[in-house]
């Protein structure tokens, strides 16, 4: 009886994250979270250049820094909701935030279109 031929099998795809944040360290300390799944993170401190990621690699997630020295976060959230590339639906945003009022937490979600918020790590 001839042994079975094993099936290599491939890696579970990669999931695609990209974090934008004016802060490098903000954005380090979220790969370092990262690091032990199967996951393709970018981090960008330029909003334009995450956008223009978005719409060519299709990721996932963002993770949008709204506290950026700028209101660049917000109106990167305020774009990608009105965002759509062949059709497809843009990919949901977690916020981060730098606030622990919920009250804030709530009316930020609201208004970013994000799907939730978390607080800066």
């Amino acid at each position: 009886m001839k042994p079975e031929a094993s099936v290599p099998t491939s890696p579970p795809p990669a999931v695609r994250i990209i974090a934008v944040s004016d802060d490098r360290e903000i954005t380090s300390q979220i790969a370092g979270l990262l690091t032990e799944n199967p996951i393709d993170f970018q981090a960008f401190t330029n909003p334009t250049e995450a956008l223009a990621y978005t719409a060519r690699e299709h990721p996932d997630l963002l993770i949008v820094d709204v506290g950026m020295s700028s209101p660049a976060g917000r109106r990167l959230c305020h774009l990608l909701q009105s965002y759509t590339v062949q059709s497809l639906q843009p990919p949901p945003v977690l916020i981060l935030a730098d606030s622990q009022d919920e009250q804030k937490h709530a009316r930020l979600i609201r208004a970013t279109g994000a799907v939730a918020l978390i607080t800066h790590p």
